[in-house]
């Protein structure tokens, strides 16, 4: 692998999986399982506790939760089709992520 390709491999993967601090293991921050209504977040250990929340898009508070364990699933399947913001805060840390219900 040439010097170029090295640093294209190296962009993708900090955008894939964010930076780390030191020893952590970076891993995805949420993805959607494919054909699936799931939603899959995986926090680090530090943002156990926070609070999930998740909205629809007009603002009405649609569940609220701790994370207890460092993933968390979220099953859509039983509501209505739209757009979701799914909050998980801690402290001052606080994470935004977005849903799309088809």
């Amino acid at each position: 692998m040439n010097w170029k390709a090295t640093v294209v491999a190296l962009m993708l993967g900090c955008l894939l999986f964010g930076t780390a601090q030191a020893g952590e293991i970076p891993v995805p921050a949420y993805y959607r399982a494919p054909q699936s209504n799931l939603f899959v977040y995986k926090a680090n250990s530090a943002l156990r506790g926070a609070v999930v929340e998740v909205f629809f898009a007009k603002g009405d508070l649609v569940t609220r939760q701790r994370l207890v364990r460092k993933r968390l699933v979220i099953d859509f399947s039983h509501v209505k089709a739209g757009v979701y913001v799914i909050r998980v805060a801690k402290s001052e840390t606080i994470r935004n992520f977005q849903f799309i219900k088809k």
